[in-house]
């Protein structure tokens, strides 16, 4: 969240992933959990905010987590930025 997004370990610990949305985003949170834990996305690109407020493209990867008795617990998000690769396509 730092290297990519500028907020520390503090401020972004708790928080929501609604954060880094920019304010016109048209999928919520638990849209996005539901189709995870149904198997329907497992990665996707989308537009994200850093602390600064500048817009970002980052392709997401994402997975359910279970627990030892087979029960999700969370979701694991992986953000990698693919602005600079989208700007010069």
């Amino acid at each position: 969240a730092e290297r990519l997004y500028g907020y520390t370990a503090e401020e972004a610990i708790g928080q929501s992933l609604e954060m880094l949305y920019p304010a016109d985003w048209p999928k919520t949170i638990e849209q996005y959990r539901d189709e995870i834990i149904a198997g329907k996305l497992t990665n996707f690109e989308a537009t994200r905010v850093d602390k600064n407020g500048e817009e970002r493209l980052v392709w997401i990867s994402c997975a359910p987590i279970r627990g030892a008795d087979g029960d999700i617990v969370s979701i694991s998000n992986i953000h990698r930025d693919i602005t600079e690769v989208r700007q010069a396509e």
